[in-house]
C-alpha cells in the first residue's frame, strides 16, 4: 500500500512537472520575448527539501521521464534530450544536498537559512545544470554557450525562487508567527498581481515599481509566507505579461530582450529584499514572544515563590503552636506535680521544678527560631529527626549506594528545630548524591559537641556521567553560594532552604567540590539559642 502512494504521488509530481514545463514551452513559442521563469526548478528542489533523502530517487526518476518526454515531443534531438533530462536532475540534486548538508553540519538561524538558501538552491544548483544545458545546446549547434547558460540559469533561478519559496515557506508557518492570516495572504497577492499586470496590458504603462511596496507589506503582516505567496503572483502575472507581447511595459526600456531581463531581475531582487525583510521582522516578532512567555513565566514563578513562602509560615505557625502548648502541658502538669510533693519529698518537688525550667528554656528558643524561620521562609522543616536517620541510609543502602554512617559524641536530645534541620539537610545532600553521583562511595559523620552539632556528608567524586551544579556548583564558605546544584525537583529550593535553615540557627553551611576531587556539604547547628 505505502509502495503504491508513492508510485502516485511520483505520478502526480511528474504531471506538475511537465504542467510547468508545457506552459514555458507555450510562452518561448508567445510573440513576447521568452518565459521569465521557468517553474518545474522549483517544483524540483522543493519536493526534494520536503521529503526524505531515501525517497529522492524516485521523484528524481519521475522529473527525469517528465523532462525527456517533453524534449522529444518538442523536436528535440536524442542527445540533447538526454543531456537536458541530465541537467534539470542534477540541478535540484546538486541544491538540496547542499542545504542538507549544511542544515545537518551547523544549527542555522532563520536569517542564515535563507543565505544559504539562496546560495545553495537558488545560484549553485541552477548555475549547475546551467552550465550542463549550455555545453549540450553547444554541443549540439543549437545556441551559443554563453547566452544558453545565463538564460538557463536565470529562468531556473527564478523558477525556484518564485515556486519553491511558498512551497518550504508554507513547511515552516507554524515557526513564523505573523498576524496577517491566510486570506489576507492572497488578498495581498492578488492585489499584488493585479497592479503587475492589468496596467501593463491594458493601459500599457509601467507600474511594476509599486509592486515593492506592497511586497514590503506582505512582508510585515505575512512574513516568508505572505512575500512568497506574493511572489508567485506577481512572477505569474510577469510571465503572462511577457507572452502577450507586453514585456516593455514592465520595466520602462527598449528591446523585448532587454526588457525580459531587467522584469526577471526585478522580480529577484524585489523577492529576495521582500524575503529579507519578512525574517527579519518574523524573527523580530518571534524573541519578543519569547521575552513576553519569559517575563510571565518569571512572574509566576515569583509569585509561585510567595505563596509557597506564605504556606511555608502558616506551617512553621501551626508547628510553634504545638511547640509552645506541648510545652505548657509538661510545665503545668510538672508544676502540678511538684505542688503536691512539696512538702513530702523536695527532692523530687525540685526535680520536677528543674524540669519545668529546661522545658521552658527550650520552648523560648524553639520560639524564636520558629519565629526567625517566618522571615526567613526556608522550603520546609522535616518533622524528622536524627533518630529517623537510621531508616534513611538503610533505605538508600538498599536502593545501591555506598554509604557509610558514624556518629561521634555523646547522644543528647536536642531542640526540634535543629533536630528537624540537621535530617532535613543530610536528606537534601544524599538525594542530590542519588542523582549525579550515585556510584559514589558516601560518608555521613554526625558529630555531637558541646556547642553545637557538626554534619559532614562527603563522597568521593564518582560520577554517572551527568555533572552537578544545575544551580551553579562553586564552593562557598559562608553558605550563600548554589554549591550542590541540588533541585529536588524544586527548581533549587532544597539548598536554598538549607542556606536559610541554616542562617536562621545562627550555624554556617559549606557546600561544594572539595580536595579530593569529590564534594562535601559540612554544617555547623549551634545547640543554644542565637
Amino acid at each position: 500500500m505505502r509502495e503504491l502512494r508513492m508510485l502516485v504521488t511520483a505520478a502526480v509530481l511528474g504531471g506538475l512537472y511537465a504542467l510547468g514545463a508545457v506552459l514555458t514551452y507555450h510562452f518561448l513559442s508567445a510573440p513576447g520575448a521568452g518565459a521569465s521563469f521557468f517553474p518545474p526548478a522549483g517544483i524540483t528542489l522543493a519536493t526534494l527539501l520536503v521529503t526524505p533523502r531515501r525517497t529522492w530517487w524516485l521523484w528524481l526518476l519521475a522529473f527525469g521521464i517528465a523532462e525527456f518526454t517533453l524534449d522529444l515531443t518538442h523536436n528535440q534531438t536524442l542527445f540533447m534530450a538526454i543531456g537536458f533530462t541530465a541537467a534539470n536532475v542534477i540541478e535540484p540534486l546538486v541544491g538540496a544536498s547542499l542545504i542538507r548538508f549544511y542544515s545537518q553540519t551547523r544549527r542555522a538561524t532563520p536569517r542564515v537559512f535563507l543565505v544559504r538558501y539562496v546560495l545553495c538552491a537558488v545560484v549553485a544548483g541552477p548555475f549547475v545544470g546551467a552550465l550542463i544545458g549550455g555545453s549540450v545546446a553547444t554541443i549540439a549547434g543549437a545556441s551559443g554557450f554563453f547566452r544558453t547558460t545565463a538564460e538557463w540559469w536565470l529562468g531556473d533561478a527564478l523558477g525556484v525562487l518564485v515556486v519553491a519559496t511558498p512551497v518550504l515557506a508554507w513547511t515552516r508557518r507554524d515557526f513564523y508567527r505573523t498576524p496577517a492570516t491566510l486570506a489576507e495572504d492572497l488578498a495581498i497577492a492578488a492585489f499584488a498581481t493585479f497592479v503587475a499586470v492589468v496596467p501593463a496590458i491594458f493601459f500599457h504603462e509601467s507600474s511594476a515599481y509599486a509592486v515593492l511596496p506592497i511586497l514590503m507589506w506582505a512582508a510585515i503582516r505575512g512574513g516568508p509566507l505572505g512575500v512568497a505567496i506574493s511572489g508567485l503572483g506577481v512572477g505569474i502575472g510577469a510571465s503572462v505579461v511577457v507572452a502577450n507581447g507586453h514585456a516593455y511595459t514592465l520595466i520602462t526600456t527598449h528591446g523585448a530582450e532587454v526588457a525580459l531581463v531587467d522584469i526577471q531581475l526585478f522580480i529577484a531582487v524585489t523577492l529576495l529584499a521582500a524575503l529579507t525583510l519578512a525574517v527579519e521582522v518574523a524573527e523580530r516578532a518571534r524573541a519578543e514572544q519569547i521575552l513576553r512567555l519569559t517575563e510571565t513565566d518569571l512572574i509566576r514563578s515569583e509569585l509561585a515563590g510567595l505563596q509557597a513562602a506564605e504556606t511555608e509560615r502558616r506551617r512553621i505557625a501551626r508547628e510553634t503552636h504545638d511547640i509552645v502548648g506541648h510545652a505548657l502541658n509538661v510545665i503545668i502538669l510538672s508544676g502540678a506535680a511538684a505542688r503536691r510533693v512539696f512538702d513530702r519529698d523536695p527532692a523530687q518537688a525540685k526535680q520536677l521544678l528543674a524540669t519545668v525550667e529546661d522545658v521552658g528554656r527550650d520552648a523560648f528558643r524553639d520560639l524564636d527560631v520558629a519565629l526567625g524561620l517566618t522571615d526567613q521562609s526556608p522550603d520546609f522543616a522535616s518533622p524528622k529527626g536524627l533518630g529517623d536517620l537510621d531508616e534513611l541510609i538503610d533505605r538508600l543502602v538498599q536502593a545501591g549506594m555506598h554509604l557509610e554512617y558514624d556518629v561521634e559524641g555523646s547522644l543528647r536530645p536536642l531542640p526540634r528545630l535543629v533536630d528537624g534541620s540537621a535530617y532535613r539537610i543530610i536528606q537534601e545532600s544524599l538525594t542530590n548524591v542519588a542523582r549525579y553521583a550515585v556510584e559514589a562511595n558516601t560518608r555521613v559523620q554526625v558529630r555531637y559537641e558541646p556547642e553545637a552539632l557538626h554534619l559532614e556528608i562527603v563522597d568521593d567524586g564518582s560520577r554517572n556521567g551527568r555533572s552537578r551544579g544545575g544551580n551553579g556548583g562553586g564552593h562557598n564558605g559562608n553558605g550563600n553560594g548554589n554549591g550542590s546544584g541540588n533541585d529536588n525537583g524544586n527548581g533549587g529550593r532544597g539548598l536554598i532552604g538549607m542556606r536559610e535553615r541554616v542562617a536562621v540557627l545562627g550555624g554556617r553551611l559549606e557546600a561544594g567540590p572539595d580536595a579530593h576531587g569529590g564534594f562535601a556539604v559540612v554544617a555547623e547547628l549551634p545547640l543554644e539559642p542565637v
